[in-house]
Parts: structure tokens; sequence; C-alpha cells
């Protein structure tokens, strides 16, 4: 469902800003709201905060992929955690912020992907494919 209305800069501040500097909306989604942000030691980053009723089991899962895959085409996990909003507790993820159009967007545009988008994001190291078979 989500937050009705949208979570404010203010209470994500209120609720984050001892970890994190400068919030901006970036998306609002079925699961969670992303906002970026600036790590205090200067990293930009995406903190995704889950809705309250999403499992933490879901979260969970999310935060140990990240933890057990590291690659040039993968982000970091900058942290993860619990916060208060509106009184509820939510789960919220840090991760590196990526630049750019989303996918989401280009689809809507119908902005063709060329061969390099392709090959880019779909080559993966060892490592990577080995975590994807398990």
């Amino acid at each position: 469902m989500g937050f009705i209305p949208p979570l404010s800069v203010e209470e994500v501040e209120a609720a984050l800003g001892s970890r994190y500097l400068g919030f901006s909306p970036v998306f609002s989604g079925g699961q969670a709201q992303v906002f970026r942000s600036r790590s205090l030691t200067g990293r930009s980053v995406a903190v995704k905060i889950y809705y309250p009723e999403q499992l933490q089991e879901r979260t969970e899962r999310e935060v140990k992929a990240l933890l057990d895959l590291s690659g040039p085409t993968l982000v970091r996990l900058d942290a993860h955690g619990m916060c208060t909003l509106r009184g509820q507790q939510c789960v919220f993820v840090a991760t590196d912020f990526i630049d750019g159009v989303s996918v989401q967007t280009r689809l809507a545009n119908r902005s063709p992907f060329s061969v390099t988008d392709v090959l880019r994001g779909c080559l993966k190291s060892p490592s990577e494919e080995r975590a994807c078979e398990a």
C-alpha cells in the first residue's frame, strides 16, 4: 500500500539524518520509496525505505544477496537497518546511487537498448554467475 501521502524529505531526515545528509526523492513504488542522499563519508547513496507491510524476510534476502555478491556491475551495500516513520518500524537499505535514466523510463519512452547496453547489463563475473545459479 505504501505511505499516503508519500514520505516527505523532512520525515526521512528526522529518521535517518544522523546517518545520511541531504535527501531528495527519486522513486516511489509498490514496495518502497527511494531517496538520493550522501553518506557521512561523502558517497552518493540510494536509500530505499520499505513500507511497513513489506515482509522483513524479503528485505533480509536482498541484504544477504548484496553482502554475498560483489563485482563491477553491482551496487555496493552501504548500510541497512530499521527506522521509525509515522510511528511504524520500517526497513531501510542503502546502496551506491547509480545516476542515469531508469529502465522503466527508457521502456516508457521506447528508447532502444544498444547491443553494448544489453551486453553491459548481462555480462557477469564468474562469482556473480555462481551466486545467480545458487
